[in-house]
């Protein structure tokens, strides 16, 4: 950013300010970074607290429920489909059923 502001102020004319303000303005761009930065850290340490407090199953299932559809309109390749396309390379659906 400040480097495009620093380019359009050349553009314009103002070449006697071009040095103080390019200082102001990576003075300002390097502060909203930090800024952006302690959000970024606030956030991570959030998710990970959250993550901490989520209750892990010790005996795991090959199933999956899928909930609330319009059963009328929906129907098992569909599923299937929607499911492939989050299939890790070497994982396999072994079958869907409505």
């Amino acid at each position: 950013a400040a480097a495009a502001a620093a380019a359009a102020a050349a553009t314009s004319g103002e070449e006697g300010e071009e040095d103080g303000n390019l200082s102001d303005m990576t003075e300002e761009a390097t502060s909203d970074e930090e800024a952006g930065g302690e959000e970024e850290q606030a956030a991570l340490v959030e998710y990970l607290d959250q993550a901490e407090a989520v209750p892990r199953v010790s005996e795991g299932t090959r199933r999956l429920a899928v909930c609330n559809l319009n059963w009328d309109q929906v129907r098992a390749v569909d599923l299937l489909a929607v499911l492939k396309s989050f299939e890790p390379a070497g994982g396999a659906i072994r079958s869907v059923s409505v």
